[in-house]
């Protein structure tokens, strides 16, 4: 955390994340995050909860990053003398105010920088999540569940834990290369591990 700075900011949508999390994990998350926040440096959870944790680290440098620019701004500003000493008086002061005001014309010339860098974000998430034949050979090798309900799930929290920029970098190509990887070391691996009984899809997540 910066110098004399006392707050950050916690984003609505981290609830799709949150509520897969029982209570006790919750509290570990936001502990971790406050730890983090008043530098700490906290050593991040173990398991899937530092798959959790590590967009919020990523979202809260960036935010970081942002308030130092501004006050770097700040700061050279007030080198510069900050507001000027002498202004200029209102234009109209010394008119005779008996006289009718002439309307006024006002011309705007507005020019805006549209990026689709979101657009195109969007448009590789959404290219993944369309290879149902991926996702359902991933299935049947056991890397994912059967059920279409938990495994969208799976799905999901794995691309929230996505950086901007490398789902950008890699692609469809390479965030499915990842994705198959991810599941041999997280879901496969528990599955393996755990006795052939019928078990809550959060267990299987985040235990």
């Amino acid at each position: 955390m910066a110098e004399n700075k006392k707050s950050f900011l916690i984003y609505c949508d981290l609830i799709h994340t949150m509520e897969h999390l029982t209570l006790e994990e919750r509290g570990i998350i936001f502990t971790w995050i406050l730890e983090y926040c008043n530098d700490k440096n906290p050593e991040n959870p173990s398991g899937l909860l530092a798959a959790v944790v590590e967009p919020i680290k990523r979202q809260l440098k960036r935010d970081l990053e942002k308030y130092e620019e501004r006050a770097e701004k700040s700061r050279l500003n007030g080198k510069k003398g900050g507001r000027p000493k002498n202004l200029k008086k209102p234009t109209g002061l010394n008119k005779n105010l008996s006289e009718p005001k002439k309307p006024d014309t006002v011309t705007d010339t507005v020019t805006d920088t549209v990026t689709d860098t979101v657009t195109e974000k969007e448009k590789i998430i959404n290219n993944f999540k369309d290879k149902i034949s991926f996702f359902d050979a991933l299935t049947k090798n056991g890397k994912l569940p059967k059920d279409k309900t938990q495994r969208n799930d799976y799905i999901n929290l794995f691309i929230e834990m996505l950086d901007d920029n490398f789902i950008l970098e890699k692609g469809v190509q390479g965030i499915s290369s990842y994705f198959n990887n991810w599941c041999n070391n997280e879901y496969k691996k528990k599955q393996d591990n755990k006795p052939q009984k019928k078990t809550d899809y959060r267990d299987l997540a985040f235990n």
